[in-house]
């Protein structure tokens, strides 16, 4: 029986099989679905979206920044307008022309470490913790470039009905999978509102964040780590928010794998510049209207919860690609005091921030970090 993954924007179904051979994929990649292209552009076989013109949009950038490839095929695993906006606003305001590409290329993509590393794409972005295990502890091709956001949400909820002084040694609640950096955050969540880590029962469901926000609306679990987008049906359930900060901290960040960096450096800098202009670009969220109409003409969907958190979806971004050293310390630094990985990993095994600094100079931004 077939397994067919839908082009949603075209109408047509192809199977997994035709995708990965039209795509010219190694196994292990999987598409979910393309995002839209404006008028003008053309989408090819797998559902990649792809936009072209001529000449440089009578924009200029220094000599040294421009690429020899004339397209950087990239995808993103998630959906949501928000992880491609730099890329999309990169390529509307002719940044991404001003340093040498004729081409945009996309893909909503599956797993985008093991995509970027199996060749379906050779620009994504990914947890930092994920591609620093891999390239460090499993000696895998991927190195990180740049932050692509810098701010991580810390929220836990209650379900329909539960105040925090209900909670007891025989309630179930859940950070994620016991012994991760997850469920520390979750315990270090309860502790700052009065419940210590042995005064509930921590648990593990199967399935991640989208499982446990219906366990908790179910009754389920009685208190959980949350997402962003999980608070509005929690609200509308009855259930509440009990803890709800951000912190600042490289999670997430542009990956592409070792090899294709050292043969194609040039294309790497002059990708970074032109989504780091359009994150300057974006800082100003009086641009707000215009940044949507760039995204819906691409369509993807605009809904007015979506609206609503324009700002926040944009403030979660590096402004810069930077990051403090700090921010990355504190990742690994909560993930060995989880137990999730030994103490003292070495994560600038898996970091390379020679283009990013090109970027930053040649837009006269500060280098951030300094040094590694």
């Amino acid at each position: 029986m077939s397994d067919p993954l839908t082009d949603t924007l075209k109408g047509r179904e192809f199977s997994r099989r035709e995708l990965l051979r039209m795509l010219g994929a190694t196994a292990g990649v999987v598409v979910l679905g393309a995002c839209g292209a404006p008028s003008g552009s053309t989408t090819t076989a797998g559902g990649r979206a792809s936009t072209s013109v001529s000449g440089s949009a009578g924009l200029t950038a220094p000599s040294s920044l421009q690429s020899s490839l004339s397209v950087l095929h990239t995808g993103y695993e998630d959906p949501n307008w928000g992880h491609r906006v730099a890329d999309i606003v990169a390529w509307e305001k002719g940044y991404l022309q001003e340093v040498g590409f004729t081409e945009y290329d996309e893909l909503v993509i599956g797993d985008s470490l093991e995509t970027v590393l199996g060749g379906g794409v050779e620009w994504t972005a990914a947890d930092t913790d994920g591609v620093v295990i891999a390239a460090v502890e499993h000696d895998q091709d991927a190195v990180w470039l740049a932050c692509m956001r810098d701010k991580e949400d810390l929220l836990f909820g209650l379900a329909p009905g539960v105040r925090l002084e209900d909670l007891d040694e025989s309630s179930a609640v859940s950070g994620g999978e016991i012994g991760t950096r997850g469920e520390l955050q979750a315990m270090k969540m309860l502790e700052e509102l009065g419940i210590p880590r042995d005064g509930v029962q921590w648990i593990t469901l199967g399935g991640g964040s989208d499982t446990r926000i219906a366990a908790l609306i179910s009754g389920d679990l009685m208190g959980s780590a949350l997402r962003p987008r999980h608070i509005a049906p929690l609200e509308e359930a009855g259930g509440t928010v009990v803890y709800n900060e951000r912190q600042t901290v490289a999670q997430e960040g542009y990956v592409t794998t070792r090899t294709f960096y050292e043969e194609n450096r040039d294309a790497v800098t002059a990708y970074l510049y032109a989504i780091i202009k359009a994150k300057q670009y974006l800082t100003d969220l009086s641009r707000k209207e215009e940044v949507i109409d760039y995204v819906v003409a691409r369509d993807f969907e605009m809904p007015p919860e979506f609206r609503d958190a324009y700002d926040e979806t944009i403030s979660n971004h590096s402004p810069d690609g930077g990051f403090e050293i700090s921010e990355m310390d504190l990742i690994f630094d909560e993930m060995a005091e989880s137990g999730e990985i030994a103490s003292g990993i070495d994560w600038r095994a898996a970091v390379d921030l020679g283009a990013l600094w090109d970027a930053q100079d040649a837009l006269g931004l500060p280098r951030r970090p300094e040094t590694l």
